[in-house]
């Protein structure tokens, strides 16, 4: 019988499929088996970095997030998943650092914007908070979810546009 082999992005697939169905160990140990055959792989280092973090393997979580942003270093999702990692480690001013990054290339994603304003926050840097502010408030229209509402306490004041980023929040 000949052998058959899977590449790299049919691996990854079954990867995926793991990890959508809380199979995160056997998820790493296919994210593992291509980063063995070819390491610059970025979807790969991107879901080992997704599994770990599920595994509260925050460290090696970083690591691959790391490796990711080596290959694709204007991935915006990589980067708010390094802010998110760096926030659970306690480490918050590389947290905001990477936020910001991400910001940059993206102004209006959500996880950039709702990282930033958490963690701001979480070391009280009230420099930030007038910038912070108006990105919330410039964004509270538009459907979808743009800030967690209670986040959004401290940065807006007007109820109506609380009442309307909690709504936009809940819908989806």
């Amino acid at each position: 019988m000949p052998k058959v082999t899977l590449t790299s992005r049919e691996v990854l697939k079954q990867a995926i499929g793991c990890c959508q169905a809380g199979q995160f160990d056997k998820s790493a140990a296919l994210c593992r088996a291509v980063l063995n055959v070819n390491p610059d792989y970025f979807g790969a280092n991107f879901l080992l970095g997704i599994v770990q973090g599920r595994l509260d393997q925050w460290q090696e979580a970083l690591a691959s997030y790391e490796k990711a942003l080596a290959v694709r270093p204007d991935s915006v999702q990589a980067l708010v998943n390094v802010g998110t990692v760096l926030r659970r480690l306690n480490r918050l001013q590389p947290a905001l650092a990477s936020y910001e990054k991400a910001l940059a290339i993206e102004p209006n994603h959500v996880g950039a914007l709702n990282g930033l304003a958490s963690t701001a926050l979480d070391v009280c840097d009230w420099t930030r908070t007038p910038k912070i502010a108006a990105q919330i408030v410039q964004y509270l229209t538009v459907k979808g979810p743009v800030v967690f509402p209670f986040s959004l306490l401290v940065y807006c004041d007007d109820p109506r546009l609380q009442l309307e980023a909690s709504k936009n929040y809940v819908a989806t």
